[in-house]
């Protein structure tokens, strides 16, 4: 049974996200520290109950389980994305700040690349072959990419209508028991409005799955 296509798809690569936003050429969007903890309150008082991890609280459902999955190929997916008619309309870079029993601190601790993909909306680039060249170019950098652990997180209105979904590509640490587990990636796929997961062979051509 297919599911109606949630407006807006995000999708940030918290992992390799200063590599990917250098060679990108990903301009930089910068916030204050207070907007940043705004952000951080506002995610608190939402939070799902039964999932927090790391001092932090999230919201919406976990739609890969709340402990997310780990080895996959995120280049499928976009070319998924592209295919259900999603667009991209903004992609940049953002500094990510430790935080700490959900107080931002203004320590660095990395960088985050962003990419919105939208049914509908504006395009926020400021040249506009961007819309369609920076995809490509993501694409030909995820040819080769394993993400370690990727997060989904599902948000909808008041109503029960879907809103966004937020795929999270971050570092698995060696805490986790599946850290250097042995074992071949998967693929994450995008399908009629749902998230699947299936194997991958090297050398495997992309075959839209809808």
């Amino acid at each position: 049974m297919e599911e109606s296509l949630v407006p807006v798809i995000i999708v940030n690569f918290q992992f390799s996200g200063k590599k990917l936003a250098e060679r990108l050429g990903l301009g930089p969007q910068v916030r204050r520290i207070e907007d940043l903890q705004k952000k951080e309150d506002e995610r608190a008082k939402n939070q799902n109950p039964t999932v927090q991890r790391e001092h932090r609280a999230d919201t919406g459902k976990p739609g890969l389980g709340k402990s997310g999955e780990d080895k996959l190929r995120m280049d499928f997916f976009i070319r998924d994305l592209l295919a259900a008619g999603y667009k991209l309309i903004d992609a940049y870079s953002e500094p990510k700040y430790r935080v700490v029993n959900r107080k931002v601190t203004n320590e660095k601790v990395g960088t985050v690349a962003r990419f919105v993909f939208a049914l509908n909306g504006e395009p926020n680039f400021e040249k506009p072959e961007d819309q369609d060249d920076i995809p490509l170019d993501l694409l030909d950098e995820l040819a080769d990419f394993v993400a370690p652990l990727v997060f989904l997180w599902r948000n909808s209105a008041p109503d029960g209508t879907r809103t966004t979904d937020t795929v999270n590509v971050v570092p698995l640490y060696d805490s986790d028991e599946r850290f250097g587990r042995a074992g071949d990636p998967c693929s994450l796929r995008f399908e009629g409005g749902k998230y699947r997961i299936v194997s991958w062979c090297p050398g495997q051509e992309y075959k839209p799955t809808i």
